[in-house]
């Protein structure tokens, strides 16, 4: 077992797209080091891909899949009591927030529903996660971005937009910490490919 003050051994984190690139190998660095629980939320139903994934965090850590889409800050509430009753825990100790859909194509060329199935996860989940987490003694509130929020990219302008989002929330959380509404500070990881 690794010494970290940073993650918490036997902590309980929630990762949304856990089970996705990047938030898989977060999820995997966690048990595997910290032996942590893991709250894994994703869009997508359990294939046998995900599954496997699942059975292998659980040599580690105590690992529990549940199906959002985090449209609903009072559905995730929901999930969070239910995940916190089965892990027998009384708080998450942080956020690892990856979950996101990039739909490469010129903006002229899509619909208002192809532009807000990009954006939907990154904005409104980020808001109804924050508001789901309120009560939580949280060490951690990270949001997994991209460079393209500050770059741009021809066939991405909804994707930049929804992680350009990400940096004013960044800034908008931080201020409530200095006003004492929310704990912890968040931070924010701008990925060369996410």
């Amino acid at each position: 077992k690794k010494s970290n003050k940073n993650f918490i051994n036997r902590g309980t984190y929630l990762i949304t797209g856990g089970l996705g690139g990047i938030g898989y190998l977060l999820a995997q660095y966690l048990v595997k080091n910290y032996r942590v629980n893991l709250i894994l939320w994703g869009r997508s139903n359990l294939d046998e891909g995900r599954k496997r994934k699942i059975e292998l965090l659980s040599n580690y850590g105590k690992v529990i899949y549940q199906k959002t889409s985090l449209n609903d800050s009072y559905e995730l509430k929901k999930l969070l009591v239910n995940a916190k009753e089965q892990l027998s825990i009384r708080n998450i100790d942080g956020v690892f927030h990856l979950a996101g859909v990039n739909n490469d194509s010129y903006i002229i060329n899509k619909s208002i529903q192809d532009f807000e199935q990009v954006i939907e996860a990154k904005l409104w989940g980020t808001i109804n996660l924050d508001e789901a987490l309120e009560n939580e003694n949280l060490k951690h509130f990270v949001l997994f971005s991209s460079i393209i929020s500050i770059f741009g990219n021809y066939g991405q302008a909804d994707y930049a937009y929804a992680n350009r989002f990400f940096f004013l929330f960044f800034l908008f959380r931080n201020n409530l910490v200095i006003e004492i509404i929310r704990y912890v500070l968040t931070i924010l990881i701008n990925w060369l490919l996410c």
